[in-house]
């Protein structure tokens, strides 16, 4: 243990010596920095539980919303298309589309998909690979990255699209995206999200 001298307090008695813990500082720093870094853990565990009701789109499909994502508004990717729910949590946003009786498979729903993507954005890059996923539910599905540009506000974004198809042939895109560089910080809720949603 290391220790130094100091000079004794105008009240203590002549020839009193003390001796100072130089480490306490440093002990509470660690104690501090276990406590700050413990929490932020706690807190993100806090924000990947279900919270609120369910958001249903055309009857199709249900996605339970996580601690911190709300529900941001319904639309159609073209007057006559498929609706959506947009759920949104900071930068990040899932855009949940409903395709009822779309049947086929989800690789073929992905490319519909991404032709709807194609008028969507500028600068459009699809990554060419798809990967094979399976739901807790156990259904299939297809996911696949893209990358593109935001035509209202010339914003780049990162996004990732997760395709399923149940077993009634109805089908869901389910289309989370951020400013670009910071999709990885949404795309854990949003895979839960995905996971355990419903497909009718």
């Amino acid at each position: 243990m290391t220790a130094t001298m100091r000079t004794p307090r105008p009240d203590e008695k002549p020839g009193t010596q003390r001796r100072e813990r130089r480490w306490l500082p440093a002990a509470a720093v660690l104690v501090a920095l276990v406590v700050l870094v413990g929490g932020g853990y706690v807190a993100a565990g806090a924000l990947s539980v279900p919270a609120g009701p369910p958001t249903s789109v055309s009857g199709v499909v249900q996605i339970q919303p996580l601690s911190g994502w709300s529900f941001a508004g319904r639309g159609r990717l073209s007057p006559s298309g498929p609706e959506f729910a947009r759920l949104t949590r900071g930068g990040g946003t899932v855009d949940v589309v409903a395709y009822p009786g779309a049947g086929g498979t989800a690789e073929a729903l992905a490319v519909v998909y991404t032709r709807e993507l194609e008028t969507e954005l500028i600068r459009l890059s699809v990554s060419s690979h798809m990967a094979s996923i399976r739901t807790a539910s156990g259904l299939p599905g297809v996911r696949f990255s893209y990358a593109g540009v935001l035509p209202d506000t010339s914003a780049p974004i990162d996004g990732e699209v997760t395709v399923i198809v149940g077993a009634n042939g109805n089908g869901a895109a389910f289309d989370g995206w951020a400013p670009a560089g910071l999709l990885s910080y949404a795309s854990g809720d949003i895979r839960s999200m995905v996971d355990t949603a419903v497909i009718a």
